[in-house]
């Protein structure tokens, strides 16, 4: 078991003069113990280290990497319609009149609006579906800013209770213009 806790100490970085200051002592002696448990399974580590059954010993610092890597998805779903450019200064103090045709806005619906905080945020978005067959570009991601609230630009039934209304130049990145309205997938 001692040798398992050498390792341990050793795989970390954790040797008895360095001290991690950003790990507590409570801590670093509990993932000590789990990872020394881990490794000194079936006999002891020593038994272990030059015969076949050392594979799972092995594996473990990539099996750790990939535990830490995967991060759970975070997106949110909603709807999105398509919205002409604003043609005064927006909510958010953007000018209309200095937008390059490349540039990806949206207008924020209530739903994401929040009082005022989602100017100038950045939002990717995925078609997910339409409201027919084949609207959506296949598996594409973009980035868009808010510029403005959806209740503010337009007629009301434009937005229609959308999450985004997005400019023509991003609703083309992600959908076809022939679709009505779209579900999207975004994150901040």
């Amino acid at each position: 078991m001692a040798s398992a806790r050498r390792i341990a100490n050793r795989f970390v970085g954790l040797g008895s003069s360095s001290a991690d200051p950003i790990v507590s002592p409570a801590r670093r002696r509990i993932f000590r113990r789990g990872l020394a448990s881990v490794l000194s399974v079936k006999g002891g580590l020593s038994t272990m280290s030059h015969s076949r059954r050392a594979v799972p010993h092995r594996l473990l610092p990539i099996l750790i990497l990939a535990v830490l890597l995967v991060h759970p998805c975070v997106a949110d779903v909603g709807t999105a319609v398509q919205s002409d450019p604003p043609r005064t200064l927006t909510t958010c103090g953007y000018d209309p009149s200095r937008f390059s045709p490349s540039f990806l806005f949206a207008y924020a619906g209530d739903e994401i609006w929040d009082n005022g905080a989602a100017c100038r945020r950045k939002y990717k978005v995925r078609c997910i579906s339409g409201d027919r067959p084949h609207a959506c570009r296949p598996v594409q991601w973009i980035s868009v800013t808010i510029v403005e609230q959806a209740s503010g630009v337009g007629s009301r039934s434009s937005s229609n209770g959308a999450t985004m209304m997005l400019s023509t130049t991003a609703y083309r990145a992600i959908a076809d213009l022939s679709a009505k309205s779209i579900k999207i997938e975004f994150e901040r």
